[in-house]
């Protein structure tokens, strides 16, 4: 993790706990064990600041602003834990032709016809996203419920502030 990136809602940097890390070590290790026992985050680990930065000036639509999204350092270690073993199964259930990746890494080869890219809009796909469908999709591919239970307790108990100019507007 990127010991200079910068801090979330708790203040904390990764550069934090490696410099402390004889300070907080059980406490962290506790803190992921109990994770990884099938216990939700508490409130302040998934606290998350997403900060509106204008990308121009003269600001008046939502799209005239890049969020940014400021998570705590549980947050962040958490994810990461989970991504790395999720990213085993996924090579196994996900097929090459699935990735955009690989159709912009080709575009630039020759064929006949031509190449063309789309680039679809999915902003509000996650927010559309069937949330209990995917999970049982997960199961069907195999994935241990104890691992499903781990990805569900991550994602379903989030709570995001909105910042803008340095002040906190809101939360959900």
């Amino acid at each position: 993790m990127n010991g200079d990136s910068v801090a979330g809602p708790d203040g904390f940097t990764t550069k934090f706990f490696i410099k402390t890390w004889d300070i907080v070590k059980i406490d962290v290790v506790e803190a992921v064990h109990d994770f990884f026992r099938g216990n939700r985050y508490p409130k302040f680990f998934s606290s998350t600041n997403i900060v509106l930065i204008p990308k121009k000036d003269n600001t008046t639509f939502w799209n005239d602003f890049r969020p940014i999204s400021l998570c705590t350092f549980f947050n962040k270690l958490l994810a990461k834990i989970i991504a790395s073993r999720l990213a085993l199964i996924l090579l196994r259930i996900i097929f090459s032709n699935q990735t955009g990746f690989e159709m912009v890494h080709d575009i630039n080869a020759k064929g006949t016809g031509g190449n063309i890219l789309f680039k679809l809009d999915i902003t509000r796909a996650y927010d559309n996203l069937n949330w209990e469908y995917l999970y049982k999709i997960l199961s069907l591919f195999g994935i241990n419920q104890y691992f499903i239970i781990l990805i569900k307790n991550s994602i379903e108990n989030y709570f995001f502030f909105v910042i803008i100019n340095g002040k906190k507007l809101w939360f959900f």
